[in-house]
């Protein structure tokens, strides 16, 4: 049994520590991984897009790579960095359409695309959404830095929360591609929008979780893995019994 994750920062556990990216030890991955023990070949990247992983043919490539194996899970946890926009050239001119770094209709039909090909090759393929930001915070420390943060507004539309909202779309194609593909959905976006206040399990750049926020991260996808009749055989019995808030 081989189970691979597909994932941006987030995935790979990245946090900011006084504007320094910095990789935790117990990301949500490693986390589920000592959770279930089970291996998890977390192939993570800082600023992965979906497109790029669509376009290189890296899962292909991956699996190649690696030999056969006699069930593969291969779980995607993107969808953020695709959503994102240059804010660069939104600064230079705020008054025109800005296509983000992958357009809405491309992500879900090349997230479609992908899970059709591996679900044909009998590989499980496990989707999650993507986690909530603080729109405010992203604006502030990140967004801000990178031209005229009034041309920025201007682009918004003088609301800040259009961030979280055009985030929010990219999040209900992956619930779309899940359910038109019957693959397993696990849903941590809702589960952070739960939360009353989500900045305390943020990093002060709004968008990576901090220490506290991947061990809630990793226990609300136990909480998905768990429901899932169709991961029986891949969760076999815990070797934990609970995983420790920070």
């Amino acid at each position: 049994m081989r189970t691979v994750v597909f994932g941006d920062s987030i995935a790979k556990g990245i946090v900011t520590i006084k504007g320094k990216l910095e990789t935790v030890e117990d990301n949500a991955v490693k986390l589920v991984s000592k959770y279930y023990g089970q291996e998890i070949d977390n192939v993570s990247l800082y600023g992965q897009t979906l497109k790029r992983i669509y376009d290189k043919k890296i899962v292909d490539k991956y699996l190649k790579s690696t030999g056969q194996a006699d069930q593969v899970y291969a779980v995607f946890a993107l969808g953020g960095n695709d959503s994102d926009y240059d804010w660069e050239m939104v600064s230079k001119n705020p008054y025109i359409k800005h296509n983000p770094k992958t357009p809405l209709k491309d992500f879900e039909r090349m997230l479609i695309d992908m899970i059709e090909t591996l679900t044909s090759k009998g590989i499980k393929v496990v989707l999650t959404t993507i986690i909530s930001l603080n729109s405010q915070s992203y604006f502030d420390n990140v967004i801000s830095k990178m031209g005229d943060p009034k041309n920025m507004m201007i682009f918004l539309e003088h609301d800040v929360e259009n961030i979280s909202r055009h985030q929010e779309m990219y999040s209900q194609a992956i619930v779309r591609c899940a359910t038109k593909t019957n693959c397993i959905l696990l849903d941590l976006r809702e589960k952070m929008k739960s939360l009353k206040d989500i900045q305390p399990y943020m990093c002060s750049d709004g968008v990576h979780p901090n220490e506290k926020g991947y061990y809630y991260l990793a226990q609300s996808a136990i909480q998905e893995i768990n429901q899932y009749d169709l991961l029986n055989t891949w969760r076999k019995t815990p070797v934990m019994t609970h995983i420790a808030n920070v």
